[in-house]
């Protein structure tokens, strides 16, 4: 293959399809007006209380492990006492508790806060878990007398650590600044993926139908014109999510919006993110590529790319299955399923520690997938590309995949 065809198709797919209309609209329009959005939605709800959607079972007793003896014998009605805390964490992940809180010795005249455990994210029981433990402090507080004037601060929530917690002893500190930058993320990486993978089945589908992919392939190899078009629009989705996080994180955290609003990344997730999109983009570019070629119009392309589609949307379909048990089996499932592992490992990231292991399968997972999509995709578009008139059936997309390279 010669490198600097490649360069030329990728310069020039990516210079042709940054100016389109749409991609403009995309990567600067919505950021604005997602974030005219998140200040209304910041106004309002400094006006109103607002109602909260359950995704988990917040009757749920909570337990509490008592180190400052702070607490009467009798803990109150939804509360349960634990000895140790590795017990209450046990209860934890067997799903028994809601949450566990740690009470550190000397508590509350020490400056250890309280440590609370959960396994289902801040998103989700944020404000529950919020209300209850002010609760607890009261009831802990309402042992001796308490002036008048120290009755208000009984309302005021305490200061508390979050850490969620999964198995194999994965845990990790969490607050809902840490939450909600790596869930934007998730949706930015979503967007910035299909808006790619949409460009590069409609530019062969063009291509194609006005026959202008037979001038091209009189100056380039299908393997050349494939690789720079891979090339230019993994380039251009890049950009897209460059400029859609250099316009959020600084808009968003001087907008003065309340701390769960505001996007913070760590070093971790970032570079997880950075290997997800890379294979990610590989998983469905090339699949795209190959199944965009056999159509001979940007309908029967999408036709035939509609199955790919869907496996890469479930995730998001299923997004409530996530904030309702990030461990549970669906999320799991699909965190090892290459088509939809690079969404859904980067949102239970957002809302869950995951140990090494988990997020070494699912990424090497997803490097299988890269494997059979450039298998797949490669034979598809080098035969799929010259192919004119009856579109083929899956019979003889099967041939066709038996074929050499």
């Amino acid at each position: 293959m010669n490198w600097r065809k490649i360069l030329a198709v990728a310069t020039y797919e990516f210079r042709t399809n940054f100016r389109r209309g749409g991609y403009l609209f995309a990567t600067f329009g919505l950021p604005l007006l997602a974030l005219a959005l998140l200040g209304g939605i910041r106004w309002i709800s400094q006006r109103s209380q607002g109602s909260e959607l359950v995704t988990v079972d917040l009757d749920k007793p909570i337990g509490v492990v008592d180190e400052a003896h702070f607490l009467p014998a009798l803990p109150p009605e939804g509360f349960e006492a634990f000895p140790t805390v590795s017990a209450g964490r046990q209860a934890l992940l067997d799903g028994h508790l809601l949450a566990l809180v740690v009470i550190p010795p000397d508590y509350p005249r020490g400056e250890i806060p309280l440590t609370v455990y959960t396994t289902s994210g801040m998103f989700t029981v944020g404000d529950v878990l919020s209300q209850r433990l002010t609760f607890l402090v009261a009831y802990g507080k309402a042992r001796g007398h308490i002036p008048p004037q120290a009755v208000a601060a009984l309302f005021e929530p305490p200061e508390a650590h979050y850490i969620t917690i999964s198995t194999g002893h994965a845990e990790r500190k969490q607050t809902m600044a840490d939450m909600w930058g790596p869930y934007t993320l998730s949706i930015l990486y979503f967007m910035a993926l299909f808006s790619a993978s949409g460009y590069l089945l409609q530019g062969i589908a063009e291509e194609k139908e006005s026959r202008i992919v037979e001038v091209l392939l009189s100056s380039v190899t299908a393997h050349e014109l494939l690789w720079g078009k891979m090339l230019g629009l993994g380039a251009l989705g890049l950009t897209q999510m460059a400029i859609w996080v250099l316009i959020a994180v600084p808009a968003v955290n001087r907008m003065g919006a309340p701390i769960h609003f505001q996007l913070h990344f760590t070093t971790g997730f970032l570079t997880i993110a950075a290997v997800a999109l890379v294979e990610g983009f590989l998983l469905f570019g090339l699949l795209m590529a190959g199944l965009g070629a056999l159509g001979n119009n940007m309908r029967e392309s999408q036709q035939f790319s509609a199955f790919i589609s869907m496996l890469a949307v479930s995730p998001m379909i299923l997004s409530t299955l996530f904030f309702l048990n990030p461990n549970g089996i669906v999320p799991r499932v699909m965190s090892y399923i290459p088509w939809t592992a690079p969404v859904a490992l980067l949102l239970r990231l957002s809302l869950v520690a995951l140990p090494w292991w988990e997020i070494a399968a699912s990424l090497l997972s997803m490097a299988v997938g890269v494997a059979l999509s450039l298998w797949a995709g490669v034979r598809l578009f080098r035969v799929g590309i010259l192919m004119f008139g009856k579109r083929p059936s899956w019979k003889e997309v099967w041939r066709i995949l038996r074929q050499p390279a």
